[in-house]
């Protein structure tokens, strides 16, 4: 079979028409056009990538959508794959961690409300993200500690738009890990300092 990863070297059927694929790269879930669209919301077979007659989902974290929605199938998906990396992933709480984690966007289109602190994670890759592609002149993307400024208790870190600022180093150590490292919430010394 040829997959989004290339040539297939083993697969394990669910049942007919759905199953795994892997290669010597990477891997994910099959299902065939007619059972795709027999057994799957449009929201899903919209995030699949078709290939030939199939709808494939990627091994990490595309697979959840088609596993989601394929429940009657879960016994025979842990029969089959007794030893492989799904065990114990296929439940509901799993899922929906996973689904909010990285397609907050497919669960509103089903009408299922993500998760909260997995969906504040994507909300924040995704101003992230943005943030970069704009060169924002606020997010932090890299930081030196007081052995590259010479300065006990500083820090330079660099922003997006590849200007450096010297800033303390308390500051820099109580941000908060779940919020985007921004230069608006540190104590800056000096700005557009030489960045070494």
């Amino acid at each position: 079979m040829n997959t989004p990863w290339g040539r297939s070297d083993y697969s394990r059927q669910y049942t007919r028409g759905f199953g795994f694929v892997g290669t010597p790269s990477h891997g994910g879930v099959y299902l065939t056009v007619p059972f795709a669209e027999a057994h799957l919301s449009p929201a899903a077979l919209q995030r699949g990538e078709r290939r030939g007659g199939y709808h494939f989902y990627e091994e990490d974290i595309g697979w959840a959508i088609p596993m989601w929605e394929l429940r009657e199938f879960w016994d025979e998906i842990n029969r089959v794959d007794i030893e492989a990396g799904m065990k114990g992933q296929l439940n509901e709480q799993h899922l929906w961690g996973t689904l909010s984690r990285w397609f907050p966007d497919y669960l509103k289109e089903i009408g299922v409300e993500p998760e909260p602190e997995a969906l504040a994670r994507w909300e924040q890759d995704r101003d992230d993200g943005r943030m970069r592609r704009e060169r924002h002149p606020d997010l932090v993307i890299s930081a030196s500690g007081s052995w590259a400024t010479g300065r006990e208790g500083t820090v330079i870190v660099t922003t997006a738009d590849h200007r450096c600022h010297l800033v303390t180093e308390a500051s820099y150590d109580a941000r908060d890990a779940g919020a985007l490292n921004l230069l608006s919430r540190l104590d800056v010394i000096e700005r557009d300092v030489s960045c070494r």
